[in-house]
């Protein structure tokens, strides 16, 4: 009996030996295939290029290695607004910060830069804030005289408000609308609804903000400006491609505002002669009736 059963176990070892043999095989097959697929595979690096390669490797390999043998350092444990800020001190990620990116294929026209820029363009002229009773939210726009529009509250100036009050705790209130950082992520952002709610509300928030035609199309160069301070030389940028509008009243179109697009990136290009360039990629609302599309096709 005994030896039967030895046999038996034997012959299910080496088939499961012989079937992890064909597994790992399968894997590298796939991996192999999946290299080929990527962008850059058949560029052969120079020696130099070799050995900044690994150079950078290396560094990989210390920080996630370092990470495993010390896990309460090790940032994905945590949430990713607790160690953002510590990436920036490592010495991989300022090489990397450093050197050319190439390009950046996919960006959302005011979803670019952060929210210490979107703070400074409050300080623009003739910018009017409405707060709701609560202080649970905000509304923007540009107007040279007091807006007739909807406000929970009262119209009053932004250059007012901070004269007459504590521009810093102004700024701290104002601040907190431009961002998702919170000091209690978790019991903030429940679920992905909760937090797709409150990314969405920025956008709501922010339209009338960015879309006064004079801080668009500076939003835009300084997108640009800062796409090329990471070395990134070229843009592709998803865009609603909204109506813009001006002190004077006069509304502008979606052509009008792809002409705002070429003209700004025709300029910065002139500025920066080494910047490849920038394409605009129509994106707008998904989910609309079939009217809203031929509407977006016109």
């Amino acid at each position: 009996m005994w030896p039967l059963t030895i046999i038996l176990f034997t012959n299910i070892l080496l088939a499961l030996s012989q079937i992890h043999k064909f597994m790992l095989k399968e894997r590298e097959t796939l991996i192999e295939r999946e290299l080929k697929m990527m962008v850059g595979y058949s560029i052969e690096l120079s020696a130099t290029e070799l050995v900044a390669n690994e150079i950078i490797m290396n560094l990989k390999r210390k920080e996630i290695d370092y990470s495993f043998w010390n896990p309460k350092y090790y940032n994905l444990l945590k949430h990713f607004f607790e160690y953002k800020e510590l990436v920036k001190d490592t010495k991989l990620y300022k090489i990397l910060k450093s050197m050319p990116k190439g390009a950046v294929l996919h960006g959302h026209d005011t979803g670019m830069l952060g929210p210490d820029y979107v703070l400074e363009l409050t300080y623009c002229d003739d910018l009017w804030i409405c707060f709701k009773e609560d202080q649970s939210d905000v509304n923007f726009v540009f107007a040279k005289h007091r807006p007739t529009g909807w406000c929970a509250t009262k119209w009053e100036r932004a250059m007012d408000i901070r004269r007459t009050t504590n521009a810093t705790e102004f700024d701290a209130k104002l601040r907190k609308f431009f961002t998702l950082v919170v000091v209690n992520p978790q019991e903030v952002y429940t679920d992905l609804d909760t937090v797709w709610d409150y990314f969405m509300k920025y956008f709501i928030r922010t339209g009338p903000l960015f879309t006064y035609k004079p801080v668009w199309e500076k939003y835009y160069y300084d997108t640009l400006f800062a796409l090329r301070e990471d070395n990134v030389m070229y843009f592709e940028i998803r865009t609603v491609l909204p109506p813009l509008y001006d002190l004077e009243g006069n509304i502008y179109n979606s052509v009008d505002t792809a002409k705002s697009y070429k003209r700004v990136t025709e300029k910065f290009k002139k500025d920066y002669p080494d910047f490849f360039g920038a394409k605009l990629i129509y994106a707008p609302v998904r989910s609309v009736a079939r009217e809203t599309v031929k509407n977006y096709i016109e």
